[in-house]
């Protein structure tokens, strides 16, 4: 056993001088490493002693490209470095705003001792706090469109707001809105209608356009009247309205907007969501549209009739259902009963694509500054 192992020490000496004798063919410099100022030189010769076919271009080009994947790879170091440091940064900040909303919400923390006791004492004080009241007064109000804002959106071209918008542009954007159903039998759903509800066509809103921003003052009702009963025995047997190279102003549409809705019985509101959503892909329903919705699709009777009890919201049915908690659930009913899912021989979304939007409809909205799935 002796003999053996100092036979293996030898062979362990011998392979080591012969390794050090290589090392000495490429250790240019004679400092007996691989030092940094000599580095490329002497590994192109280590190369060059495993491979004598190597050509010094061949070297170069090897080195050249090995620097370069050296800094590739330093690159996706300093990247990931500071995609972490980012992340700190942003756990850090939500677990601020949490303690900032735990706060808010009027829940207690319950630190220290007599953690029983606290915690009945944190109960009432949140009960109290978190009353029908505190909870209406906490949540924000879903603000109306205005016609500012609709505005604003029409008159967007290339990031600056004009002072004029063509009357063909505006007449396009009322023709869509009535064939996706802004159309005078809104006006019985709506509302009560005091006259009846005048079908507006395409060209006679293009007439009216046109006497509009020909007038220094607003055109009442009785004028509009007098102006579309000259033509819409013609206007009305089509959608098809006629060339017009005039522009308007925002505040002959206000007044366009404003004769549109009286004309045709239509709710304020509900014409501006609309024609916003026509535009602009967004919808961003009034409140009476959300409580309809949120009646229909979301809350059964039983539930709304324990909301009326609790006196969290009004005794009218739905009433102050937009200023309510909405929670996944409501969002899942919301798809279901609406045929966004679960619906036979439909391509339809999957409940797991569903929950996938939730994140998004909690994060803030500039529009109302504050949270929610309205837009607000």
């Amino acid at each position: 056993m002796a003999e053996a192992n100092v036979a293996d020490v030898a062979d362990v000496e011998r392979h080591r001088e012969a390794i050090t004798a290589a090392f000495h063919k490429f250790d240019l410099n004679g400092d007996g490493k691989i030092s940094e100022a000599a580095r490329d030189a002497e590994l192109k010769a280590v190369l060059h002693i495993l491979d004598p076919t190597f050509s010094p271009d061949d070297l170069d080009s090897i080195f050249a490209d090995a620097d370069r994947a050296a800094m590739k790879i330093q690159a996706v170091a300093r990247g990931r470095a500071a995609r972490r440091k980012v992340a700190v940064k942003r756990a850090s900040r939500r677990s601020e705003l949490g303690l900032a909303l735990w706060q808010v919400f009027g829940f207690s923390e319950g630190k220290g001792d007599g953690g029983g006791q606290k915690k009945s004492e944190g109960g009432a004080r949140g009960e109290a706090k978190d009353g029908p009241e505190a909870r209406k007064a906490r949540m924000p109000e879903v603000k109306p469109m205005t016609v500012g804002e609709l505005w604003d959106g029409l008159a967007l071209r290339h990031g600056t707001i004009r002072k004029r918008v063509d009357v063909v542009d505006i007449v396009s954007g009322f023709k869509f809105c009535k064939r996706t159903g802004l159309t005078v039998e809104l006006a019985s759903l709506t509302s009560q209608p005091d006259r009846e509800p005048e079908d507006l066509s395409p060209e006679e809103v293009s007439h009216l356009s046109l006497v509009i921003q020909g007038r220094q003052t607003d055109v009442d009702d009785d004028e509009a009247r007098k102006q579309i009963a000259l033509i819409k025995d013609e206007a009305r047997k089509s959608d098809y309205f006629g060339p017009v190279h005039e522009s308007m102003k925002g505040k002959h549409f206000k007044n366009l907007v404003k004769l549109i809705s009286s004309l045709m019985q239509l709710d304020h509101e509900l014409l501006l969501e609309h024609w916003y959503w026509a535009e602009f892909g967004l919808f961003m329903p009034c409140v009476p549209i959300l409580e309809l919705l949120l009646t229909t699709v979301v809350y059964s009777k039983a539930r709304l009739a324990a909301l009326v009890s609790k006196k969290e919201i009004g005794d009218k049915s739905g009433t102050g259902l937009v200023n309510h908690p909405f929670h996944i659930k409501d969002l899942m009913l919301l798809a279901y009963n609406g045929g966004l899912i679960g619906v036979p021989d439909r391509i339809c979304m999957t409940s797991e694509e569903v929950q996938a939007v939730w994140p998004a409809l909690l994060r803030p909205r500039s529009r109302c500054g504050g949270f929610g799935p309205w837009g607000c």
